[in-house]
Formats: structure tokens, C-alpha cells, sequence
């Protein structure tokens, strides 16, 4: 198996910082904290998207799938005559790395603003207590205030 990340590594040295990390039995790969590829079981996956996923289902290519319940469609295998190409295996991590980038996590389609500091959702809460409502602070206030915890940020408007 180590033999095949340094192969892998080997062949995609003409992108900047790749390095293997190990993760669940198998290896990360990471091109300075973005996370692109899986090495799983001496076969190489790139991340993809709507777009990309497309030439990996022509050329006959899979989702990972770690074990039999589960499989990750974002996530497809790299065919071996693009794994032997040194340029065209750097074209296809170079979109892997752009569907990281371009892509719209879960995480920033739910946040709406930026985070509201410990004050604000103290300021909140107390207008609540006092009677002046709003449905935004009585919201944060909930979400902030825990018993014997005291404040913690929440992610309502500033």
C-alpha cells in the first residue's frame, strides 16, 4: 500500500505541497489543507463534481465505496490509463483541487452571515428578559444560553 502512495505522489509532484496522510486504513491526499483524494486499497479516487463525474462514469469508473453499505458519490475512482499518464492524472487532480474550491459545502449554503460574538448573544438575551423581543435575538438567546454554561456564541445575525 505504500508503495502505491509513493507512486501516486510520485506522479502528481508537478502540483504544489501533495502529501499523504494517513486516514481509516487508507490515505488522505492533500494539496496544503484541502483534501482532494482518497488512496484506498491500492486504487486512487479524486473528488468530483457534477461536472467531472460525468468522464469518470463514460470511461467506467466508481464511487468509493470503503464497504458494502456505504458509498461516497462524491468521490470516483481514477482509471488506470489516466493513473499511467503523469500530465493528464495532473489535469484531473488539478479539477479535483477545483471542485474543492468552486463547490458549495452544506456548512456555507446554512450560514447566512457571520457568526454573532458572545456579547451580542448576551445583549439578546437579556432584551428578552426585559421584554423587547425580537425573533432573532429570542432565537440566538436559546441557542446561546445554557444553564450552568453561561454563553456561547451562536451563529444568528450581528
Amino acid at each position: 500500500n505504500s508503495g502505491f502512495v509513493d507512486f501516486v505522489l510520485d506522479q502528481l509532484g508537478d502540483l504544489r505541497e501533495v502529501e499523504a496522510r494517513r486516514m481509516f486504513g487508507g490515505h488522505g491526499l492533500y494539496a496544503g489543507e484541502v483534501f482532494f483524494a482518497i488512496v484506498w486499497r491500492d486504487r486512487l479516487f479524486f473528488r468530483t463534481d457534477a461536472e467531472s463525474r460525468d468522464e469518470y462514469v463514460r470511461l467506467g469508473a466508481g464511487p468509493f465505496r470503503p464497504n458494502a453499505r456505504q458509498t461516497l458519490k462524491s468521490y470516483y475512482e481514477v482509471p488506470a490509463d489516466v493513473l499511467e499518464d503523469r500530465a493528464r492524472l495532473t489535469a484531473w487532480a488539478e479539477r479535483a483541487l477545483m471542485t474543492h474550491h468552486g463547490g458549495v459545502t452544506a456548512a456555507k449554503k446554512r450560514r447566512k452571515g457571520p457568526r454573532a460574538t458572545r456579547s451580542v448573544c448576551r445583549r439578546r438575551y437579556r432584551r428578552r428578559l426585559r421584554g423587547r423581543r425580537s425573533s432573532a435575538g429570542a432565537a440566538c438567546a436559546r441557542r446561546a444560553f445554557r444553564p450552568g454554561a453561561g454563553f456561547r456564541a451562536c451563529a444568528g445575525r450581528s
